[in-house]
């Protein structure tokens, strides 16, 4: 959910967001607890996907019709969570949030509170709650790409595509008055083509890291992360402007019929607005 400018939110969506706040503010407090209890060597080990997290998260792309924003960063968050465990995959897309927060602010300058809390709190609840489910519950090392790894992958993937992309919903759906599952269909369902490409190249990037960060395999996938960014930029931009001319077509369809209407009711002063 990105801001908009719209009036205050509703008592149901405040309800919904400190209750989304809680729970992600909880999940934050766990994963960074027990990352301060982890030796000096483990944390050193992670940090360079902290910093690929943070400068891909300034390549986001907004989704058309909707206050809400995808970035390619979602693969190294998948990787962090593979390769060192669910605490180090929430810290990581909480980094990617506020990324995603300081742009929203910087291009459009005008962010609410609440908006701000629940971008930073929904993405690691629901990336924590999926590698638990999932069984991702501790790092993975000297993988192979066999069918149990797909599975737990495939599981891990659908998870948090499920809960991100829901709780974001919720969300709108309150903020909006609209049906919920309306609105994760028309602008959510696509985005797992995103979220199965980001753990396809972490996949690969996990597989290879035999525990540990190869920038240089990382930096074999990059040209491939930005031809998904600026293909998924592409497409979005071309969706919007055909949105545009849909409505301003809208427009010239509801001013040409009133003016006929009003044409007619100048020549029958009898029922005068019936046609209108």
């Amino acid at each position: 959910m990105r801001g908009t400018g719209r009036p205050r939110l509703s008592a149901r969506t405040q309800a919904y967001v400190f209750a989304v706040l809680g729970l992600g503010a909880l999940t934050v407090f766990l994963s960074a607890r027990e990352l301060l209890h982890s030796p000096p060597a483990s944390v050193r080990a992670w940090l360079p996907l902290a910093a690929l997290t943070f400068v891909s998260g300034w390549l986001s792309v907004k989704l058309p019709s909707v206050s809400a924003s995808i970035s390619i960063s979602e693969t190294f968050v998948f990787a962090g969570t593979l390769l060192f465990g669910p605490s180090v995959g929430t810290v990581l897309v909480v980094l990617d949030a506020l990324v995603l927060c300081a742009k929203e602010a910087w291009v459009r300058r005008r962010l609410r509170w609440q908006q701000v809390v629940f971008n930073i709190a929904a993405p690691p609840l629901s990336i924590w709650v999926a590698a638990n489910v999932a069984g991702v519950t501790h790092p993975f090392t000297d993988v192979h790409l066999d069918l149990q790894f797909a599975i737990v992958l495939g599981s891990f993937t659908a998870l948090y595509f499920l809960l991100n992309s829901w709780l974001v919903t919720f969300a709108v759906a309150l903020e909006q008055r609209a049906e919920p599952f309306k609105i994760w269909w028309t602008s959510f369902t696509e985005l797992s083509i995103n979220f199965a490409a980001g753990a396809s190249i972490a996949a690969f990037l996990v597989v290879n890291a035999s525990g540990v960060v190869d920038l240089t395999f990382i930096g074999v996938t990059l040209p491939l992360l930005l031809v998904i960014y600026f293909t998924y930029r592409w497409s979005t931009r071309r969706v919007e402007v055909e949105r545009e001319k849909i409505l301003e077509l809208n427009r010239v369809f509801l001013s040409t019929v009133e003016a006929l209407a009003l044409a007619i009711d100048a020549k029958d002063q009898v029922t005068h607005g019936h046609i209108r």
